[in-house]
This record gives C-alpha cells, structure tokens and sequence, in this order.
C-alpha cells in the first residue's frame, strides 16, 4: 500500500492514492469502486463540495491528472491508457495517449505497440497529407459519389496512421 497521495482536483473533499484509491476526508474511508465491463475500467462515485451533484469518474483519469504530466511536445495528448491491465489503476501502469488511439482501439486488453504512440511528428503531416487529398477529390465532393470519396479518404488516413 502506498502512502504517495494527492487531493482530487477539484473535490477538496477526497484524496488519490497513486495506487488508485480514493479516499474521503468527509466520512473517513476509501471509497468502494466499481468496474465497467465493457471497457474494463475502474470508476467511482464522488460528490461536490455541497453533496448535491454524484459524479462518476474514471480512476485511471484521477490518478493520471494528479501524478502523471502530460508530455510537452504535442498537447495531442488527451487519453489515458492502460499498460498492462485495465484492472490496475497504479501509476505505474498508466500512460498519456492520442485521442485518436483510444477511438481506434476495439479491445480495452489489447495493447499497442510502444512505437505506435509516440508520433508528434506524424501528427504534423495529417493535415499535409489530406489537403493534398482533398485538392484532388474536391470537384467529386459536390457529385452524387461524395460519400464514397468521404469512405476512400477516412480509409487513406486510417492507413496512414496504422
């Protein structure tokens, strides 16, 4: 058990644990969580300052805002993933990632590369990359096959990243 804790930003009523507990200034005990079984994440219930308000908040998201710095050279980073196992929410076990591989990973177990993370620079060229797409399909984007140039190019992209 760690002793390594921080108060949740913005709920002075709780401490984070870099294990991933929770623990409540109020009523002097951790928390129980939850799990959710569709995307293997661990949650919990905590209330606002007055008790009116319940939110539910994902413990990997807790523990990363309070201990882990989000890298400086791309403000891409939006994510938290998982190392190993969704089920352990240490920070040792957890990373900052791109939106865009959260939104592409189907299995919450599976994991990518360590190469496949870290492309600041990769991040950079999409935008070259699709207006240089684009200028060439933009007289078909007004034509009745305009959904089939969406398909080629989120299809073109997608190739490129992966």
């Amino acid at each position: 058990m760690s002793n390594n804790y921080k108060e949740v930003e913005g709920y002075k009523n709780y401490l984070i644990f870099d294990d991933g507990r929770i623990y409540s200034k109020k009523n002097k005990k951790f928390l129980k969580t939850y799990k959710v079984y569709t995307t293997g994440n661990n949650y919990v219930s905590i209330y606002d300052g007055n008790r009116k308000k319940k939110k539910n908040m994902r413990i990997a998201n807790l523990v990363a805002n309070a201990f882990l710095p989000k890298p400086d050279k791309c403000n891409e980073y939006d994510y938290v993933e998982h190392i190993k196992s969704c089920s352990d929410d240490n920070v040792n076990n957890l990373r900052w990632t791109f939106k865009y591989v959260k939104d592409r990973k189907p299995n919450p177990t599976y994991i990518l590369p360590e190469k496949s993370l870290h492309y600041p620079e990769l991040i950079e060229k999409i935008p070259k990359v699709y207006n240089k797409i684009m200028h060439q399909l933009y007289p078909l984007l007004h034509s009745y096959h305009s959904h089939a140039v969406v398909g080629m190019l989120s299809f073109a992209l997608g190739s490129l990243l992966w």
